[in-house]
């Protein structure tokens, strides 16, 4: 999958789910009663503190800093993003409808897959981890062909809907100001935070490593966007990681050697030249909350490059088959 173009970096996301849709960002989920809870993941207690300077976090932010974040995440099992070409919306994403086609779409995808019942190739899916294009047709249309196949079988192909696979890592960070000034300031800072990070360990790699090695590790290849409402604002900022299948890792991944190389790019670029194994994370989504940006790299090191869940910022997860990530 092509990284996402600077219009698609701003996300409107929708979440279906027992309760109907949260707003901004275009999640799709949709709860089972039914849905078991996944093996358990690796862990580690508390993010690492950065080894480089990194943004502050703004004062008097009111974060709710004592309630467990394990399990605040509402049951889903599809998430369907929509790109949006913003940086902000309005605080029902719905409402969008009378001035953008993408409002138009989340609005008639509300009505289709909620409690009742001219577009852009910018349609995410996961976990399946699909890129979909939609036939042109009426918003209307395309709403009822896009819920049908969520929430259908993924892996059967619909007449209306070409997909391609999403092979990156794509972080989802809410920045979704319109809905709660704490999501807007602290999430625009992470997006900045987290663009920063990669290329500085993409600017390292690419001079350490033979050039056919850092492909994986280009910022440009790892999606991060800014999406609308996620629920969860008194824990900004939240953020999602989806990784996809079969993304590869250092076979190596403890950190106590890592973390005494000076920079974090230079930690990265270690890596690069070991073997590889497949992550324990791969084709999972890892939801975090109270990220700062002084867990932009341990949260690249840990669970990006690591294969392993921060456990005091872990609100919850998915994995692969839809079934919930629990510590």
């Amino acid at each position: 999958m092509p990284p996402f173009s600077p219009s698609l970096r701003r996300l409107a996301a929708l979440t279906t789910s027992s309760r109907g849709f949260h707003a901004r960002e275009v999640l799709a989920k949709h709860a089972s009663s039914s849905s078991s809870a996944s093996s358990p993941v690796p862990v580690i207690p508390t993010c690492p503190a950065p080894t480089c300077p990194c943004s502050a976090t703004p004062p008097n932010l009111d974060i709710d800093q004592k309630t467990p974040l394990n399990g605040t995440i509402a049951a889903y099992q599809k998430h369907i993003l929509v790109g949006s070409g913003q940086t902000d919306w309005l605080s029902k994403i719905e409402n969008e409808k009378h001035g953008s086609d993408w409002g138009h779409l989340v609005a008639e995808l509300k009505r289709a897959v909620g409690r009742r019942g001219e577009f852009h190739d910018s349609v995410f899916l996961f976990p399946a981890f699909q890129h979909l294009f939609l036939d042109q047709q009426s918003p209307r249309e395309q709403a009822r062909n896009l819920a049908e196949y969520a929430l259908g079988d993924t892996n059967r192909p619909h007449p209306r809907i070409r997909t391609q696979p999403i092979t990156k890592p794509t972080i989802l960070v809410c920045s979704h100001g319109g809905r709660d000034k704490r999501c807007g300031i602290i999430g625009l800072l992470l997006v900045h935070e987290f663009r920063r990070q990669l290329r500085s360990i993409y600017a390292h790699a690419a001079t350490t490593v033979p050039e056919d090695e850092t492909n994986a590790f280009d910022h440009q290849s790892i999606n991060v966007g800014g999406v609308s409402h996620v629920g969860g604002h008194k824990w900004a900022g939240n953020v999602i990681l989806y990784i996809p299948p079969g993304y590869e890792i250092a076979a190596d991944s403890d950190q106590g050697q890592d973390r005494a190389v000076p920079t974090a790019a230079a930690t990265t670029a270690s890596r690069l030249r070991r073997n590889k194994v497949t992550s324990p994370l791969a084709g999972t989504g890892i939801w975090y909350g109270r990220v700062e940006p002084r867990h932009v790299q341990g949260m690249i090191e840990q669970t990006l490059l690591g294969g392993k869940v921060i456990e005091d910022l872990f609100r919850g997860g998915i994995d692969r088959q839809g079934h919930p990530l629990r510590l």
